[in-house]
């Protein structure tokens, strides 16, 4: 039963069933209805011209009484009941009627009396078991009115509600809606037997689709606009599966060359310490060495994770108002050895107090590793001019530069313009993104031999 709800080919002919049952059922009343109209209104046609043909001949008197008989011969009507009568407002008096009432009479509703106009004809309907079985139909004619008397005419002749016709057209519908709606149904099946088949194919290629790096998408149908911006909307996501697995891929794969270049140095002085006794200045050196070995596999593991795993949202939640200039001179605090030991003089040519929103933390990294590349890719003697202008911060050097065709490259991951200098390759990469959590950009101009200009956008 489940698994019949589920099945979307099952609930469309179901649907489609319960709705064609619901306008076969409302053609069918309202055609075998019309029909029953039809009758009826036939069946007051011929009471009405039988009615205004006795007030034409005017039977008023008791001696033309046999004139209802005539008038039923003449429009062949096989029972007629009918009478004349004169009401007023205390009584009423028959003044003729028919053969076939006998001893019995109509009836009078003095409702409908009271309503009735000069030749306007009224229908009803009556039950009277003692005149028929069948109900009648009865009309109620006003002839003439004096004062407060009415001279009514009333006609009614017995008749079938269901006629052997009506019977015959209920058949004949009921068989031939049957034989519609079933005709429809297995059309309509076929119709979505091959839709879904479409369907079925597109599922089976998307099982089959391997995230791995490589170009694939799913064929359109072609018989559905709205499949067809679903297969759309696969290709694309696809596409963005495969392109993001191949970055986490190479990702995965220069991350993993990072990590093990220091831990190779490490291992290597480990060993070499280990294959004799040494002196104290000597295990000095290679601890020294290691240090300097476990910083930087520190730095690159914390610059991975942060690239990886922090999420955007959290970041910018943890923003506040900071002081650029502040920063600025802390870093270039802690620069400053660096740069003595490379003999390169850091030169702060303007220094403007600016507050921003955003983390402290965050831009003095980004500011560390600006300084940092300046002072590496600088020649040993030179100098670095830094300017913090009120939109803007600013470091120049004059050092090895960079080539055109590499400046695009420098924000990719362990992507690095010199592989003989030290570094990860991930600096720039987190610069870019912390600026980016900032709504801050950040310009590089570099001419090849001279020197690197880069401006900090706010």
């Amino acid at each position: 039963m489940i698994r019949f709800v589920r099945s979307l080919k099952l609930r469309l002919l179901g649907g489609l069933s319960l709705f064609l049952f619901v306008v076969f059922t409302l053609f069918y009343v309202l055609l075998v209805s019309s029909v029953k109209l039809q009758y009826t209104q036939s069946i007051e046609a011929g009471l009405s011209a039988a009615m205004k043909n006795i007030e034409y001949e005017k039977l008023f008197a008791s001696e033309r009484a046999q004139s209802f008989e005539h008038v039923k011969d003449e429009f062949d009507l096989q029972i007629l009941f009918g009478q004349l009568i004169l009401v007023d407002l205390e009584e009423k008096k028959i003044l003729l009627k028919s053969q076939d009432l006998h001893e019995k009479f109509l009836v009078i509703d003095k409702k409908i009396v009271a309503k009735l106009h000069k030749d306007e004809i009224v229908f009803t309907k009556l039950f009277d078991p003692s005149l028929s079985k069948l109900p009648l139909r009865l009309g109620y004619m006003l002839i003439d009115q004096k004062g407060g008397k009415k001279l009514v005419l009333m006609c009614a002749t017995p008749y079938e509600e269901t006629t052997q016709e009506i019977e015959n057209i209920r058949h004949l519908l009921m068989g031939g809606l049957a034989a519609l709606l079933i005709v429809i149904l297995l059309v309509v099946n076929q119709i979505i037997s091959r839709s879904l088949a479409e369907t079925k194919n597109v599922v089976m290629q998307v099982r089959n689709i391997k995230i791995d790096g490589e170009k694939h998408s799913i064929q359109k149908t072609g018989i559905s606009g709205c499949i067809d911006e679903l297969i759309e909307t696969f290709n694309v996501l696809i596409d963005q599966l495969q392109r993001s697995y191949k970055k986490i891929k190479e990702f995965g794969q220069n991350a993993s060359h990072e990590l093990k270049t220091p831990l190779t140095i490490l291992r290597g002085e480990i060993e070499v310490g280990l294959r004799k006794e040494r002196s104290n200045e000597e295990y000095k050196e290679i601890l020294s060495s290691s240090l300097v070995e476990i910083d930087r596999l520190q730095d690159i593991i914390e610059k991975i994770l942060f690239l990886s795993n922090s999420a955007d949202s959290d970041i910018i939640e943890g923003f506040e108002s900071i002081y650029i200039d502040e920063i600025l001179d802390e870093v270039i605090e802690q620069k400053l050895p660096f740069a003595q030991r490379r003999s390169i003089a850091i030169r702060l040519l303007e220094s403007q107090t600016i507050t921003q929103i955003g983390s402290a933390t965050l831009m003095s990294l980004v500011l560390a590793n600006l300084i940092d590349n300046a002072i590496k890719f600088s020649e040993e003697g030179g100098s670095i001019e830094l300017s913090l202008l009120d939109d803007r911060f600013v470091i120049e050097d004059h050092g090895i530069g960079i080539a055109t065709t590499e400046l695009s490259k420098v924000f990719d991951k362990f992507y690095r313009v010199n592989q003989n200098k030290e570094g990860s390759g991930l600096g720039l990469a987190l610069v870019e993104r912390i600026l980016r959590l900032h709504k801050f950009t950040i310009e590089i101009q570099s001419t090849l031999g001279k020197g690197t200009r880069v401006e900090v956008i706010f």
